[in-house]
């Protein structure tokens, strides 16, 4: 059983608080997309898609993909891929108020007792 460590900072638990964030987490592990691509399947003003992208960039759940055009596409990091894997679970090993963070173990034994499934909305994203 191989187990992995994420560490959830105060800017992921903000990034993974917003619905609207969490579909974007959800089509980037589709594929990489750009701007236009996210806020027209989402259906929001392009300027809080860019907000949005600007605080899953800040917490390391995407990054930008480096092309010579003129469009920038963004795609999952390894720390997005990871919280946001079919196979994984999430189990909370510790709570470190103190440091404001949270450290979660991503286990792809779904039988283990007290997991739970990785954070989605089913509500927006299914559009």
């Amino acid at each position: 059983m191989r187990t992995n460590q994420v560490d959830l900072d105060q800017e992921t638990l903000r990034a993974l608080a917003s619905n609207n964030r969490l579909c974007i987490l959800k089509l980037l592990k589709l594929k990489s997309m750009n701007l236009t691509h996210l806020f027209t399947m989402l259906g929001l003003p392009k300027s809080s898609t860019h907000k949005d992208l600007a605080i899953l960039l800040e917490s390391g759940l995407i990054s930008k993909i480096a092309t010579h055009r003129k469009w920038r596409y963004y795609q999952l990091t390894e720390k997005g891929n990871q919280l946001f894997s079919d196979e994984s679970r999430l189990i909370i090993v510790s709570n470190d108020i103190s440091g404001s963070c949270i450290n979660l173990a991503l286990d792809s034994d779904a039988s283990r007792s007290g997991s739970i499934d990785a954070p989605h909305s089913d509500n927006e994203c299914s559009k």
